[in-house]
Order: C-alpha cells, then structure tokens, then sequence
C-alpha cells in the first residue's frame, strides 16, 4: 500500500481501507479470533482459507441482490458469479467494485432455493441456475435452515463464540 500512497492512487488505498474494517468488523462480532493466529496485526496477508470463505459468504449475503453472470468472451477468459458495488451505464453497462463467488455462498445465503428433480437443477429466486444431483440441493436447503438457526442465536447472544460452538447448539437447530 505505500505504493499507492506514494503515487497517489486513492482507489486502491479505499479498497484495502474498506477490507480492513471488514475483517475488523467480523472480527468484533466474532465469526473469528486474530488471537488464534500467529500475527497479532489484522493483514489481508494473513486471512486463512476458512477466513477468506467467510468474508466471501458476508459479502455475498451483503450484496446478493447485485449478482451478476459472468459469461466466457474474448476479453474474458472466465465464467461465473460475482457481485458488484455498483452498475454504470454508458453506451455500454459496467460494473464497478466486482469480486467473482462461487456458487455455494449464494445456496447459503441467496434467494429461495427450487430444487427441479427431473431436470437436475437448482434454482435461487427463479433466474440463478446450477446443474447439479439433488441431493445437493437438498443438503443446501438443510444447511441454510441451519446457518439461519446458528445466526439466529448469534443475534440473540452477541458474545456466543462461534469458534467453539457446542453440538448442543445444532441438535436443537435440526427439529
């Protein structure tokens, strides 16, 4: 970042602010500890894979109604999901301040999940497809019941330590 803040590229200097308080943020309500890493500064560097997921599926649930398709072209050698800050239209439509998901922060945190059996497809909101078995589809619709049960609790008990959380915890979540 001394970079940017050398030659003056304010953008990019937002963006890591922007991540910073993020991660701070997920780290006061307790979706995780910097205590249990070995750095005691909070560094986009230092954000383990299970972290890295998190702050995805937040941004997801965050941003869901502004998912878009990516779609395999010329200049783009990549297909997929990803969300957006925001669209601008010139005499073309751009999105700006993109990060490309997978599709299981959106089965997780998306819009209502429509599991088509014969077809073998998975639909969120009626317009957001995935072709896969259905018991996929089912085990996401179980998974959300839980992650809403979980999040539930987490609301109710802002100090539950989502790190350690007893099984008892997801016993009662499965009736």
């Amino acid at each position: 970042m001394s970079y940017c803040r050398k030659h003056s590229i304010e953008q990019l200097i937002t963006i890591e602010d922007v991540k910073h308080e993020l991660m701070k943020m997920m780290e006061q309500v307790g979706f995780w500890s910097t205590r249990s890493s070995s750095h005691s500064k909070l560094q986009a560097a230092s954000l383990s894979k299970q972290q890295i997921s998190v702050m995805n599926a937040v941004l997801t649930a965050g941003l869901y109604d502004s998912v878009a398709r990516v779609l395999c072209t010329p200049s783009v050698d990549t297909h997929g999901w990803l969300l957006y800050q925001e669209k601008v239209k010139y005499t073309k439509i751009y999105l700006r301040d993109t990060t490309l998901i997978s599709p299981f922060p959106m089965l997780l945190f998306g819009g209502d999940i429509d599991i088509q059996h014969r077809e073998r497809l998975i639909t969120l909101d009626g317009w957001i497809h995935f072709q896969a078995p259905v018991r996929i589809g089912v085990i996401f619709k179980h998974l959300r019941k839980l992650m809403d049960s979980l999040l539930e609790k987490k609301l109710e008990n802002p100090r539950m330590n989502l790190e350690v959380c007893p099984a008892s915890s997801f016993s009662s979540m499965n009736s």
